[in-house]
């Protein structure tokens, strides 16, 4: 029997062209029906023939995403609406997006439950208990109905802990030959099954998907090779600035202080000289592990040049300051630096504060400030900290 001629229809939403195949007698037959008359838009007759379709569905929900991404800025935002609009469709109890982190071997897993998203990190990529793990690996989707009971899912990306789901789907993410990660969703909220139906949506749109969330992903990580020192792996000097220029607006607005840490590490240059520069960059990205471990998360530290870094302390006066500065200073000095050769290294830093708006309402003269409190703890022996009087 010779196989049916298929014929390729293109359809333009949101500045964005997409096309998909279809049978071509089945496509003239439903256009003959849409359009018995010659007096309708052509591109009307085509849409009211894809209503009676499959690809209808699929495309509808291509086009209804697309404008909600209009309004959308940031990583996870932009994950939530894809899951949002998901929910719409496939009424999952659960579903997460797992990305590949191939550098680490493990999933960045988003999890979205309740019209709220949560990450869940370090789910590593072996773990053979998870059904997105089977997809990942066999680069296959995976449905499974509620007699089966061959996998299990991770109890922490369930309501219950350890509890089997009734129904999962699991659909895989590739792009240019690569597995960028696996879309999969827990049982229907209307207690059913998942279905042919519901995989051969989600399949439908998997490839709009996943070049939704490669292209953010690059996105991501050009902004983050604009943003962040190669050695620290903390901002640089130029996105420190604009960070802190936007911390001076919002104490402003608040009335609110915030501080300025400003240190530098003690004889680091003598750590170049014995043992080389490769030796004082793992130290640098060491400190830098220090400070993204014992800091909060609303503080901002960056590498300001050579062996100094700076940290921005939100919401936070001289005193605060002085406690946070001293917390640092003794966990960099009881941290261990070793060599390749097995030659551990030991090194201390002094520190200078500056507080906005008691030392000045000016960044650039705040970083002046702290940095010349911290020349003071320089003459007075290192390893200490001081605030700017």
């Amino acid at each position: 029997m010779p196989e049916k001629e298929l014929i390729e229809i293109y359809f333009q939403a949101n500045n964005s062209k997409f096309n998909f195949t279809m049978n071509k007698s089945d496509h003239k037959r439903q256009i003959e029906k849409a359009h018995p008359f010659r007096s309708r838009n052509t591109e009307d007759a085509i849409l009211s023939s894809l209503k009676e379709t499959d690809n209808f569905k699929s495309l509808n929900f291509i086009s209804t995403l697309g404008y909600a991404l209009k309004s959308r800025t940031g990583f996870e935002d932009i994950l939530k609406t894809i899951m949002t609009k998901l929910d719409t469709q496939l009424k999952a109890e659960s579903q997460t997006i797992h990305l590949v982190d191939r550098a680490n071997d493990i999933f960045e897993s988003y999890f979205f439950a309740d019209k709220d998203i949560f990450k869940i990190e370090k789910i590593p990529l072996t773990d053979k208990s998870m059904i997105a793990g089977i997809a990942l690996e066999k680069r296959k989707t995976i449905i499974i109905p509620s007699e089966n009971r061959k996998y299990t899912t991770k109890g922490d990306l369930l309501s219950a802990q350890s509890e089997k789901p009734k129904s999962a789907l699991c659909v895989p993410m590739i792009s240019r030959g690569e597995s960028l990660g696996v879309i999969e969703l827990i049982n229907k909220t209307d207690g059913t099954i998942f279905n042919e139906t519901d995989l051969t949506f989600l399949v439908s749109i998997i490839d709009f998907i996943t070049l939704i969330i490669e292209n953010q992903i690059l996105l991501k990580k050009n902004i983050e090779l604009s943003t962040i020192d190669d050695v620290s792996n903390l901002y640089n000097l130029k996105h420190f600035k604009q960070m802190l220029n936007v911390e001076l607006k919002r104490a402003n607005r608040n009335s609110k202080p915030f501080s300025l840490i400003f240190f530098d590490l003690d004889f680091f240059k003598d750590i170049n000289d014995t043992h080389g520069h490769q030796v004082g960059s793992s130290v640098l990205n060491k400190i830098g592990k220090v400070l993204k471990n014992n800091l909060r998360e609303t503080d901002i530290s960056a590498r300001y040049g050579g062996d100094e870094f700076v940290v921005i302390l939100p919401q936070t006066d001289e005193k605060n300051a002085k406690i946070v500065a001293e917390k640092l200073r003794k966990l960099i000095s009881k941290t261990t630096f070793s060599k390749e050769d097995r030659v551990t290294l030991k090194i201390t830093a002094s520190f200078g504060i500056a507080t906005y708006p008691i030392h000045s309402t000016n960044p650039e003269t705040l970083l002046k400030l702290a940095d010349q409190a911290m020349y003071m703890v320089k003459k007075s022996g290192r390893n200490g900290v001081r605030v700017y009087s």
